[in-house]
């Protein structure tokens, strides 16, 4: 990404780079705001490099510069897709290459910047597994991460027809040749940006483009973007199907517990559901005790019946 502005930090560290927030996508707010009188150079561009590959949305702004609105209590909410919604969305996508893409995003619960780099040579067909190296990855560590048995016989059945896999075996023709792309050579990947508007698409066709907040130029701020999938991954296999942590935890890459402890919260339609069905059950009112409503059952207002211990 250009270099094309410098400010200086009000801490002494020299001038980290700086980006303008209005370089970001129109249709999601950074993952990260990072203030120059916060961090040093060095942490700067580390996050800058992770931008380019597509696993963090930064933008590093002066210390004079504000905020709209705050980050802080917007990732306070987790954005995500209920199960009906995620049957809804599916619906609504009619090609089918997209909807396998979409649908292998959800199910290994990656990042988008992990989902385009896979290749042929990442998938375990005997397995049912997908390997992340560790330079595709955000953390900068590895992983094997599982998939649905049935969405793997679709996607060896799409590689067959398409002459990347062999009939009758599971011989890859060219294990260099990446899982999608957006053309006829297989060696082109999609680019995340083209995997957001292909999401956005199909949000809107499946009514749910819902807008959350809007950034300090007034524009609108989509409450789903493509990363919603894998947050629904995380809150269904928790809360659904109810996983234990850990297994959640290394299937979609968090370095600690405590990441994956965040999506514990219950959900706006968990709360819903406990209290419908507690409020099923009617609990009977117990009546009052006659004497309180009599008026000489209450010495609160009349002190003439008050006992005289003078």
């Amino acid at each position: 990404m250009p270099n094309r502005h410098r400010a200086v930090s009000r801490n002494g560290y020299g001038p980290p780079l700086r980006l303008d927030a209005a370089q970001r996508s129109h249709d999601a707010l950074p993952e990260l705001l990072v203030r120059t009188d916060q961090v040093r150079p060095e942490a700067v561009e580390f996050l800058l490099k992770r931008h380019q590959l597509g696993f963090v949305g930064v933008a590093v702004l002066a210390p004079s510069a504000e905020v709209v609105p705050d980050l802080r209590r917007l990732k306070a909410i987790l954005r995500y897709l209920t199960v009906e919604e995620w049957q809804q969305f599916l619906d609504a996508i009619e090609d089918y290459r997209h909807k396998l893409m979409m649908r292998v995003i959800y199910e290994l619960g990656c990042r988008v910047g992990e989902f385009v780099r896979i290749q042929l040579r990442h998938l375990s067909f005997g397995r049912n597994t997908v390997y992340f190296p560790a330079e595709n990855t955000k953390t900068g560590k590895r992983r094997v991460s599982h998939i649905p048995a049935g969405l793997m016989n679709e996607l060896k059945s799409l590689l067959r027809r398409e002459g990347r896999m062999a009939q009758r075996s599971h011989h890859i023709h060219r294990a260099d040749d990446y899982l999608f792309s957006p053309g006829r050579n297989p060696r082109k990947r999609y680019t995340e940006n083209r995997l957001r508007q292909i999401f956005a698409k199909y949000v809107i066709l499946a009514g749910m483009n819902r807008e959350y907040a809007r950034d300090r130029k007034g524009r609108v701020l989509h409450e789903l973007t493509i990363h919603s999938l894998r947050h629904s991954h995380i809150m269904h296999y928790i809360h659904v199907y109810k996983l234990p942590l850990p297994v959640v935890q290394k299937q979609v890459g968090h370095t600690t517990l405590k990441a994956t402890s965040f999506y514990l919260r219950p959900s706006d339609e968990h709360v819903g559901q406990a209290y419908e069905q507690a409020r099923r059950y009617q609990v009977p009112v117990t009546k009052p005790p006659q004497a309180l409503n009599r008026v000489e059952a209450s010495s609160f207002h009349d002190d003439t019946n008050k006992p005289n211990h003078t």
